[in-house]
């Protein structure tokens, strides 16, 4: 079963382009979120990245159920210009670097983070150690998406 279409122009169908521009989108939302933690609004920091999370989450598992559904990333790269080149494969195991390293770390945090802050979040013992794991994750977040932009490009566009 294949998705509609995409919308970008390229050979991607409407799922690959929807993930690629939610993590276009999650980049700028991220920087919000951590302008609302430093500006001590931290429930509201809090909610952010937990309704990321499970869009991000909700979005990972269609994008897996596409991707597989058509015989995986190799199979859908066959009409780039790159398909059996090692630079595709850097780009895909690249991406997975930060992919699995991001989500992990990203999930890690705030599932600690739910135990170690009250409902209503106020700075604590664990403030220090959120907030540098909290960037770590944000970059790492951030690493994923510019690779994932480099990888649909190879992929759908090349």
């Amino acid at each position: 079963m294949h998705a509609p279409p995409g919308f970008l122009g390229t050979r991607g169908d409407l799922v690959f382009d929807l993930v690629i521009t939610s993590l276009i989108a999650v980049v700028p939302m991220l920087y919000w979120s951590r302008r609302l933690a430093r500006r001590g609004r931290w429930l509201e920091h809090k909610r952010v990245q937990v309704a990321l999370s499970l869009v991000l989450l909700l979005v990972l598992i269609v994008f897996e159920t596409n991707l597989q559904s058509q015989g995986g990333i190799f199979e859908l790269a066959r009409p780039s210009r790159y398909s059996g080149t090692p630079f595709l494969s850097l780009a895909v195991y690249g991406h997975l670097l930060f992919s699995f390293s991001s989500a992990g770390l990203w999930a890690l945090l705030i599932a600690i983070s739910l135990v170690r802050f009250e409902n209503s979040p106020k700075p604590n013992a664990f403030s220090r150690f959120h907030r540098i794991a909290g960037t770590l994750a944000m970059w790492d977040l951030i690493l994923t998406g510019i690779t994932g932009v480099a990888l649909y490009i190879v992929v759908f566009a090349l």
